[in-house]
């Protein structure tokens, strides 16, 4: 593939991947999943990534894991943005958009688990949070940059 058609075609499905994998990282690291809060008795909490701060460790570190993977998806695409010539194989790239995908899924699984458990549960409000939406939106985003950029790859 010449380095002028990454640079030309590719680079805008790189730079989506880049957006889509940096905003959905941070929104896994730095947001809450879902919540839930019971006004009387007075009872909250949350999922997400900080669980690790409230006793939650297993929990929490899944969201971090999840975080920093969407930020090593970011740094991926910054390469190939940066230094064509040093794009990572595609092996990596596809590795990349199926992880994206099933976290897509897994989202929409978390989400169905929760509301389930919630009207379960009698809370007064519950919620899904920002990182469930990163999740859904970023992962499907992610995934489909990362499939067109591999779509580039493969009609050389």
């Amino acid at each position: 593939m010449s380095l002028e058609r990454i640079k030309g075609e590719l680079s805008s499905y790189f730079v989506g991947a880049l957006i889509c994998s940096a905003i959905t990282g941070i929104l896994f690291l730095a947001t809450d999943f879902a919540g839930w809060y019971n006004y009387s008795p007075r009872i909250y909490g949350w999922v997400g990534s900080y669980a690790l701060y409230e006793g939650g460790a297993l929990g929490g570190l899944a969201f971090v894991f999840i975080g920093l993977a969407f930020l090593g998806i970011a740094a991926l695409s910054f390469i190939a943005l940066r230094d064509p010539k040093k794009i990572p194989s595609i092996k990596i790239l596809q590795g990349s958009m199926v992880f994206s995908a099933v976290i897509a899924i897994l989202s929409i699984i978390g989400a169905i688990v929760f509301e389930v458990e919630m009207a379960d549960a009698d809370y007064t409000d519950w919620w899904l949070g920002e990182a469930f939406y990163g999740g859904l939106i970023g992962g499907i985003l992610t995934a489909a940059f990362l499939y067109l950029a591999l779509k580039g790859f493969e009609a050389k």
